[in-house]
């Protein structure tokens, strides 16, 4: 008698540790090349002598981080296309090797002697090496199945979190290491004296050959490359016999891969089982043992499926929340660094880049925590679009945060007529919760992605994983080479307002009041150019101070209304495809 059941009501797969435990590795590998130059990429723009106004460094911040994901727009899509023929390893052992590369000429690019031109090559070259976010994206759900693809794919921000809590405490406390460990052997010689970032960018360098090495070694490919002459001409399916004497299904089968009415694939091959001995009743996952398994039936097509063909609705709609999630975190990303290290009169808190990695760095590791415990089980009750909307709308309420942030720094500043720091004030509490605040909400925005992966996995045949999730990444990494240049630049264009006219202190307001009453009318009055500036603390704030917020809040609303398109259903896919393997005839004798 056949027995089936469905995939929800299943047990959850046990997750293959060792092989995803080698894909975080491999991924921790660029959050922390990425995050590295975050605590002294304002600093370093004025020692490379492209500008000495604190105020117009946005510009060249913005650049530099821009061009990362620009060459990565223009390659990515073409190494995950790559990875579905080839395989998964080889591109991600080029991919590490390219980090490794990149990191190092950055390094000697921002030397004494260095040049922002070669400063944006190392970028680009960076970006352009790196296919391996999606192909990451496109082993894992090949390794997953819809019983544990949520648990798997929840320890994917987690991964980006702890490596964007390792890169600002590496950039922030490694670099210039002649003049901040004397004494120590980096004070003794003058490359690191002539070379002030070569020491964590080579931190970042060594990290990504040790994932090199490991993805060699132990990597093993999740499923058989789908080259052209792998799969017959006309579909084929042979009988299965296991060689598993604890296997105790009775004959199963399953539809062969064809989109379902709802815009979604099946993933998974079809397979029939036969078991010469069973006893009814009892059923042991096909995979949870080690064991050969010959004549796995198989029907696919012969040729590969064209982007337009896995242009489903649920694909689209799931690559136009993916592109404005990652314009929206990523202006966050280039963003923040500006509003800790610029000064109060630039529109920042004016923070040293030894705080500013320290406040990153933990907030990165409370975030993997977090993310580890906290969003399997919310999903499991409220799913992941819910948690979706919900994130993007901890972006909507971050930006108000920061205005008033700034706002309260600013009158303390007053408070003490700028004689010494506003951290030093009393009252610096406020500002330390408001900057506490901004940090966790931005915790609960990273929900948002490890449903955006599902998502996109779900909506794709298994075999067009690697074009699927590098379209995906390809639609992320042009979001992402636009919103830093453009966020940036436009942080640059308003805080260059601040100083355009006279301005009176607002002395009898307490710090907290003061915010309240300054930062309406700092965020919302823009309604024509008439509009006179408000003052606040001795500082000129006119209407096209607040640009740079307006713009990031429509784009964190245009997330919110993007979640609501998305579709919570789940894929028919099985059991994990990765784990079974065909055998010639001759192994199965």
């Amino acid at each position: 008698m056949a027995r089936s059941s469905s995939p929800a009501h299943d047990a959850p797969t046990p997750l293959p540790w060792a092989q995803l435990s080698l894909l975080f590795v491999v991924q921790l590998a660029e959050p922390i090349t990425y995050t590295i130059i975050f605590p002294f990429i304002s600093q370093l723009a004025i020692e490379l002598g492209v500008t000495d106004d604190p105020s117009k460094t946005g510009y060249f911040v913005g650049l530099i981080e821009s061009v990362f994901f620009l060459t990565q727009a223009a390659c990515v899509l073409h190494w995950g296309q790559l990875s579905d023929r080839i395989g998964r390893r080889p591109i991600l052992i080029v991919g590490l090797s390219g980090l490794a590369l990149s990191q190092i000429c950055f390094g000697l690019a921002s030397g004494r002697h260095g040049s922002f031109v070669a400063v944006i090559a190392a970028r680009a070259v960076a970006g352009a090496l790196n296919g391996n976010v999606g192909v990451i994206k496109s082993a894992m759900g090949e390794l997953t199945d819809e019983t544990n693809a949520a648990r798997a794919m929840s320890l994917m921000p987690i991964i980006w979190n702890v490596g964007g809590s390792i890169g600002p405490l590496l950039g922030g406390g490694l670099a210039h290491p002649y003049e901040r460990f004397p004494g120590s052997v980096f004070a003794k010689l003058e490359f690191f004296k002539e070379y002030p970032y070569i020491l964590p960018c080579g931190s970042a360098a060594l990290f990504s050959l040790f994932a090199c090495a490991v993805t060699a070694i132990w990597f093993r490919e999740p499923s058989e490359p789908l080259r052209e002459d792998y799969w017959p001409s006309d579909s084929s399916s042979t009988t299965i016999h296991p060689d598993n004497e604890g296997l105790e299904t009775p004959a199963c089968s399953a539809m062969p891969i064809q989109p379902a009415a709802s815009g979604d694939y099946s993933p998974t091959p079809t397979v029939h089982v036969s078991a010469t001995t069973s006893p009814i009743g009892e059923r042991t996952p096909l995979l949870a043992h080690q064991h050969t398994v010959a004549n796995v039936s198989t029907t696919h097509s012969a040729s590969r499926l064209s982007v337009r063909e896995i242009m489903t609705p649920r694909l689209r709609a799931a690559l136009v929340a993916y592109s404005l999630l990652a314009i929206t975190e990523v202006s966050y990303l280039a963003l923040q660094p500006l509003y800790l290290s610029s000064p109060t009169s630039a529109g920042g808190l004016g923070l040293s880049a030894t705080t500013i990695g320290i406040w990153m760095g933990g907030a990165g590791a409370l975030n993997a925590f977090v993310q580890a415990v906290a969003y399997p089980r919310m999903q499991a009750r409220w799913g992941k679009q819910r948690l979706f909307i919900a994130g993007a709308s901890a972006y909507v309420l971050m930006w108000p945060v920061w205005i008033v942030g700034w706002v309260v720094a600013v009158q303390l500043n007053s408070a003490t007529s700028h004689e010494v720091h506003w951290s030093t004030a009393p009252g610096a509490s406020w500002v330390w919760a408001l900057v506490a605040s901004s940090f966790a909400l931005y915790m609960m925005a990273e929900f948002c992605y490890a449903g955006i992966f599902q998502f996109v996995n779900n909506a794709a045949p298994r075999r067009a994983l690697g074009t699927a999730n590098g379209l995906a990444q390809t639609c992320a990494s042009t979001m992402r080479a636009i919103g830093p240049v453009t966020l940036t630049s436009l942080w640059s264009w308003s805080a260059g307002y601040l100083h355009r006219a006279d301005a009176t202190t607002i002395e009898h307001l307490p710090p907290v009041s003061a915010a309240i009453f300054s930062a309406g009318p700092v965020a919302m009055n823009l309604a024509s150019t008439q509009v006179r500036p408000v003052e606040v603390g001795g500082v000129a704030v006119p209407w096209q101070a607040a640009t740079v917020y307006v713009a990031i809040e429509l784009l964190s609303i245009a997330l919110v209304w993007a979640g609501t398109r998305l579709s919570e259903g789940h894929s028919s896919k099985t059991k994990p495809e990765s784990t079974m393997r065909t055998l010639p005839e001759d192994e199965t004798a």
